[in-house]
């Protein structure tokens, strides 16, 4: 496999706030943007004059490589407009999608041109965001041999952590970001709204993040079974009980999740914490609102 030469410039197709936010990290570590192309003129002032274009048809260099930051819906029609200007070109074409695989991009693959998936892991939530949030992130990479080489190569030099993704896993990988990225912030909304419920007078937006910290700090230092606390852990079942019907009452989509999650800490703590008849008593006191969906025997099966 032909060692690649290091990576200095590169170009981004889409400035939403995945390629603008991605220009300016990677513009903080010392790679030249040598474009920066939209469907509509960039508010790019940082750019020198011409850099931002709104065709690829006006573009006079190809870089080291191009980042494709288009939504997963644009990726076929993006690689349909650089086929014609690659022919002759050696360059590394990645997308950041963390969904699609590098399949999408084949029919711009060649000896000088190679294809993959370099997807950051990392919540965008604004064009603006602070690249500091960039620093020391891992990343999603998904392509041939010599794709995920030079790509691991790149990302140490960015400063962020490579992850080699299974082509046919890629779904399960992205999921994984949304149970991060989507999931718990909606687990944080649904704690405040509980919590406001509960007080006399408004709560504070922030009275819940200390121990949220402390719980996600724990997380970077052993495994879930070495700090989960609560009642499903203790297999508390008057605290479980009043719990759903409390919920019951007062927000049944709540107590949905609730249950969720609480019959997945039996499943994570099983053989660690409960003895069957524990963990039994637990389990009715999670259904105690009329409802079932497991037994012992389904979460805990009977030794042999």
């Amino acid at each position: 496999m032909t060692k690649m030469a290091p990576i200095e410039s590169f170009g981004i197709i889409g400035a939403g706030k995945v390629g603008q936010t991605l220009l300016r990290y990677l513009e903080s570590r010392s790679l030249s943007c040598s474009w920066l192309k939209d469907k509509k003129p960039v508010s790019a002032a940082r750019l020198p004059a011409g850099h931002a274009v709104t065709a690829l048809t006006e573009l006079t260099s190809i870089p080291d490589i191009i980042f494709i930051c288009v939504p997963d819906s644009a990726l076929a029609s993006v690689v349909a407009a650089l086929l014609p200007l690659l022919p002759s070109a050696e360059t590394i074409v990645a997308h950041t999608s963390g969904g699609v695989t590098s399949d999408v991009l084949q029919p711009l693959e060649s000896a000088q041109v190679r294809i993959g998936s370099f997807h950051p892991i990392q919540s965008f939530h604004s064009s603006d965001m602070d690249v500091a949030q960039l620093q020391g992130i891992a990343c999603g990479i998904e392509g041939s041999e010599y794709f995920q080489e030079a790509m691991k190569e790149f990302a140490v030099r960015i400063g962020w952590k490579p992850l080699v993704v299974r082509k046919e896993k890629k779904a399960l990988y992205h999921a994984a970001c949304v149970f991060a990225g989507n999931f718990i912030p909606v687990l944080i909304h649904e704690a405040r709204q509980l919590l406001t419920e509960s007080l006399e007078g408004s709560a504070p937006v922030d009275a819940l993040m200390p121990m949220i910290r402390t719980v996600s700090g724990r997380m970077e230092d052993g495994e879930i079974e070495d700090f989960l606390t609560g009642p499903a852990v203790r297999g508390d079942a008057a605290t479980l009980a009043e719990h759903v019907k409390q919920l019951s009452e007062s927000s049944p989509e709540s107590l949905f999740l609730y249950k969720a999650l609480s019959l997945r800490i039996f499943e994570l703590m099983k053989g660690h914490t409960l003895d069957r008849e524990t963990f039994g008593k637990a389990l009715s006191a999670l259904h105690s609102d009329g409802t079932r969906s497991s037994d012992v025997d389904e979460v805990i099966p009977p030794k042999e």
